[in-house]
């Protein structure tokens, strides 16, 4: 019996429904997730229109969302942690070899110096910082208005797809982290700290769409407007560090840390990263008589996480970073420091949103695409310290992106209290 060849639209159309039917398989989600709420409300958008225009809609709007989801791994695995010596540092005297308390600064916040909190002390701080994110690379969360060209499985450079799905809403998104920290001297050299997260996140997600025709504007589909929310609340990554200083000379230190980050956080609820990580870092220091610089850089390694799959259903690598900041210490008063530092994190071959200007028969839009590409996270850091009581230091922070490079809040507080004892 001969077979009956098929025409060109049947192939059409069975090559998009089969490439549809597997995009929809893999975008299935667990409900109550927050890290399903951008696909659900793209899913449900796609389920209100005609039955026929179905599987072209999802094979265009099939979510990447790789993007989203492995930037939030990104910011979950390097939330600050503040420097176990920051509140008050310790020295060798050259003179006598006594171990002396510095009073001079209280330290910086964000970053590390060289002196350990000493032998058979103890450090405890308490922390507060909340993220709010509008930006993920040059997409404004807060006002979307993106263009996703048709995703047509048989075009070619010479028939191109001549329809766009324009999608508008926002996305709100936030992060908000208490995390206790503990630090133990073991030896006069050598720091051992332990951080402790609890975490919430929260993401609303409204949106709707329409598909026209790139040409003539006319309207073929229109994806009503919904609105999905969700949130957590539990215990986020912690992370072990251990501090060695190497060697000292005066008012000058050389130190090497290392994190280790343990990957106890849900990270289908935004608590945690999902992957275990190793940070080692070069500490510089000068101890000056008001201002104190100091430097550090290192690099970390990531391991496999859901987020960094592209529809979190099977774990793959987090991007690798290097990193440095570069800043000081200054003590105003007796009992005031002020802080500043720079920090960049380099993200080597992280998940990027890209924006694309496209001329078109309905003006100008904006192409969402999505590619990996090496960026810079760039921050500054401004803090103050207070000693409240003996033993005792307030702190605050502010953190101010310089950049709209991966997923960015534009500052980012942070208070504290701190105990040395």
């Amino acid at each position: 019996m001969g077979m009956t060849r098929l025409s060109d639209s049947a192939k059409r159309l069975v090559s998009v429904a089969v490439f549809a039917a597997l995009a929809h398989a893999q975008t299935s989600a667990p409900p109550g997730k927050v890290a399903y709420v951008l696909p659900t409300l793209l899913e449900r958008g796609i389920d209100a229109a005609d039955l026929f225009l179905r599987p072209l809609l999802r094979a265009t709007i099939a979510p990447n969302w790789v993007s989203l989801n492995a930037s939030v791994a990104t910011q979950l695995s390097n939330l600050p942690i503040p420097s176990p010596a920051s509140s008050f540092s310790v020295y060798i005297d050259p003179s006598s070899g006594a171990l002396l308390r510095s009073i001079q600064s209280h330290g910086p916040v964000l970053t590390e110096r060289a002196e350990t909190v000493g032998k058979g002390r103890f450090f405890f701080a308490v922390t507060y910082q909340r993220f709010y994110f509008d930006h993920l690379d040059n997409v404004n969360l807060g006002g979307l208005d993106v263009a996703v060209p048709l995703a047509d499985p048989n075009a070619t450079a010479s028939t191109p797809t001549q329809s766009v799905v324009s999608l508008s809403g926002s996305i709100s998104m936030s992060i908000n982290q208490v995390t206790a920290h503990f630090t133990a001297g073991l030896t006069p050299w050598l720091d051992l700290s332990y951080a402790f997260p609890i975490v919430s996140s929260s993401l609303s997600v409204r949106g709707g769409g329409v598909l026209r025709n790139a040409v003539s504007g006319l309207e073929l589909a229109n994806l009503p407007t919904q609105l999905i929310e969700a949130s957590a609340t539990g215990l986020g990554d912690g992370v072990l560090r251990a501090k060695a200083r190497l060697f000292s000379s005066g008012k000058f230190g050389i130190a090497l840390a290392t994190d280790v980050r343990l990957p106890t956080g849900d990270e289908l609820n935004y608590l945690g990263a999902g992957a275990y990580g190793i940070k080692p870092f070069l500490i510089v220091s000068y101890r000056g008589r008001r201002v104190s610089p100091h430097l550090n850089a290192g690099y970390q390694w990531n391991g496999a996480s859901f987020l960094a799959s592209q529809y979190a259903n099977a774990k793959r690598n987090l991007p690798g970073q290097i990193f440095y900041a570069a800043g000081f210490d200054a003590g105003l008063f007796p009992k005031l420091t002020v802080s500043f530092d720079y920090l960049d994190q380099v993200i080597i071959k992280g998940q990027r949103a890209l924006l694309t200007p496209l001329n078109s028969g309905i003006g100008t839009l904006n192409v969402l695409s999505f590619d990996d590409r090496t960026r810079h996270e760039i921050n500054a850091a401004v803090g103050l310290k207070a000693q409240i009581q003996q033993h005792v230091v307030a702190t605050g922070n502010l953190l101010f992106g310089l950049n709209r490079a991966g997923l960015r809040a534009r500052v980012v507080p942070m208070v504290g209290l701190s105990y040395v004892f």
